[in-house]
């Protein structure tokens, strides 16, 4: 699938990479490169993660998707908060 960007998390030892085929992120293990799990398949991301960014305790991620926000706690695939932005013109 297409990798539209990787990010670390704070302290190194995980990575995210998403895009636009994954419909969601994946989480690896940075030394060992095993997949820790999917976060957001089946939870309506249609388009792809277009950005994803790591709390700064690596416990959470957050990414956007065509007007849509989710959050995840690391401990759970599906999404602990999401909303809909509506840009107005």
């Amino acid at each position: 699938s297409q990798i539209l960007g990787v990010r670390f998390s704070p302290d190194g030892r995980l990575l995210a990479s998403f895009g636009y085929e994954d419909m969601g992120a994946r989480i690896w293990d940075a030394s060992t490169g095993q997949s820790r799990g999917d976060y957001g398949r089946g939870v309506g991301i249609q388009h792809g993660v277009h950005a994803l960014t790591w709390s700064s305790d690596g416990k959470h991620i957050a990414s956007t998707s065509e007007g849509n926000l989710w959050l995840f706690s690391l401990e759970q695939p599906k999404p602990i908060f999401s909303r809909k932005f509506v840009h107005e013109s």
